[in-house]
């Protein structure tokens, strides 16, 4: 091989090389980001199921509190009929 053609030779080495290197520094900082990208998804599926079991409960005390004020508005109504009743009657 002359040494025109060994120099054309070493020169696509080296840009195959320099092209591997930037592929390979590339590569390890997508594989970084996607380690990255998939701890914060894991965090994000932590934080949604908690809120969900927050939100689960405050459901639940909201249907406390209704039954409960409900229960309040029959007894208010139960004090009020005796009152409207007598004022209703003539004396």
């Amino acid at each position: 091989m002359s040494e025109p053609a060994l120099a054309r030779v070493e020169e696509a080495v080296a840009r195959a090389l320099e092209v591997l290197e930037r592929l390979q520094a590339e590569n390890a900082e997508l594989s970084r980001m996607v380690r990255q990208l998939k701890d914060d998804v894991e965090g994000l599926k932590k934080e949604n199921c908690a809120k969900g079991e927050i939100i689960e409960q405050l459901e639940k005390d909201r249907l406390e509190i209704r039954s409960r004020v409900s229960a309040i508005m029959e007894k208010i109504t139960a004090l009020e009929k005796p009152v409207r009743d007598s004022k209703s009657k003539p004396e």
